[in-house]
Parts: structure tokens; C-alpha cells; sequence
């Protein structure tokens, strides 16, 4: 039987931590793998990262490459599909980004990359990729570090992100996770209805 490159299941406890940001995966929830080889026996080992995460950092050219796929229920099959497209539908003629991303900050530990300010926690949060320097290459992903923004802050430095103008609310990912006035004050900053031309800049999930 040949061994898959990656694999996808539900978390049995809570006690896994994403190999991308560090954090704990919720039990019962999807979480996403890339297979490697042990160094301690012959055979593939999970690093398993949270549904978003996962994404962020692979490149998945087709759900037969995902072992456990066929098991997961339907509505998590579909946006695994949507994923490994590199971009998910609207159904409008137009595409989500995936590399900007809009949650709910978890903790009140994250810091605006533009006012410097902390971001409350259960408030919502923009996040990118940017370059890291110093240090900040300990904690780096591929030379890279998360850098998380009040709505406000991400919208007046979208050209120092190099992010296209073009990029609307609706092309966010997790915009439609939000809750409506959430939605709204984000319209309000970005616009509605954009293209998606911009240049990858990614973002993860994480504290």
C-alpha cells in the first residue's frame, strides 16, 4: 500500500498541539497532517496542524493524496476540496483569498503590528505574513513571522503589505465566520465585490 503524504482526522483529546502556531487542537475538531519519517523507526509519523494552519504552509494537489479524506463528514470534505484548489469559490465570479485572515483574537496577548496596541481578546483581528529580522527568525516560518492588526490598522497599511487594493472584505478568509456587524464595520474599511489579484502574503492561526 503506498503511504500517503498527508492525512486528516478529528482530534480524539485535546492535548495535540498544531506544529504551525503551537496552540492546543480542540478534541472532536479537524485537524490536517503532513506524514514524515520517523527517525526512531521505519515508518511515517502525523505533525498535525489545525484545518487553517494546515493550509497555509502545504500544497495539496489532490484529496486522494489525503489519507482518512473518505472518512470526515461531508461538510468538511467540501472545504478541504475548496482548499486544495488554492482558492474557494464565492459562486459570484469571484475568490476568496486565502492568505488574509480574519478570527476572533483568542487572548489578549496579540499585539497590533500597526498602532502596537493590544488586540482584546473575542475582537476581531487581520493577520499576514511578514518578513521577520533579528530574533524574530527563532520563531520564524520559512523566514517569515505572523503579524496581526485591528481592522482599522490592516486597512490603512494595505499598500505597505503589499496587499492589492483590490482585496475586499469578502475576499478575507474567515469573513464569513464573522458575526454580521463584524462583517459590516470590515465593508465599511475594505469594500465589497473585489478581484483577487494580489500577491500571496500568508497568515496563520495562532494566539
Amino acid at each position: 500500500m503506498t503511504d500517503l503524504p498527508f492525512s486528516a482526522e478529528y482530534a480524539k483529546s485535546g492535548r495535540s498541539s498544531c506544529k504551525t502556531c503551537g496552540s492546543l487542537i480542540p478534541k472532536d475538531h479537524i485537524r490536517m497532517a503532513t506524514m514524515v519519517q520517523s527517525p526512531h523507526f521505519d515508518g511515517k509519523v502525523a505533525l498535525w496542524n489545525h484545518f487553517t494552519c494546515f493550509f497555509r504552509k502545504q500544497k495539496v494537489k489532490s484529496t486522494g493524496d489525503i489519507k482518512g479524506f473518505g472518512t470526515l463528514r461531508f461538510e468538511d470534505q467540501s472545504k478541504i476540496k475548496e482548499k486544495v484548489g488554492g482558492l474557494i469559490s464565492t459562486g459570484k465570479g469571484s475568490s476568496v483569498s486565502v492568505d488574509v485572515f480574519a478570527e476572533y483574537a483568542k487572548s489578549n496577548r496579540s499585539t497590533c503590528n500597526g498602532c502596537f496596541v493590544s488586540i482584546d481578546k473575542d475582537t476581531v483581528r487581520i493577520g499576514v505574513w511578514v518578513q521577520a529580522e533579528g530574533k524574530e527568525l527563532k520563531w520564524a516560518t520559512n523566514g517569515k513571522k505572523q503579524a496581526w492588526h485591528h481592522p482599522a490598522c490592516f486597512a490603512g497599511r494595505k499598500d505597505e503589505l503589499d496587499i492589492d487594493k483590490d482585496t475586499t472584505a469578502d475576499l478575507v478568509d474567515g469573513f464569513e465566520r464573522l458575526k454580521a456587524e463584524d462583517q459590516a464595520e470590515l465593508v465599511l474599511l475594505l469594500g465589497k465585490g473585489g478581484k483577487n489579484k494580489k500577491k500571496k502574503v500568508l497568515c496563520v492561526d495562532t494566539t
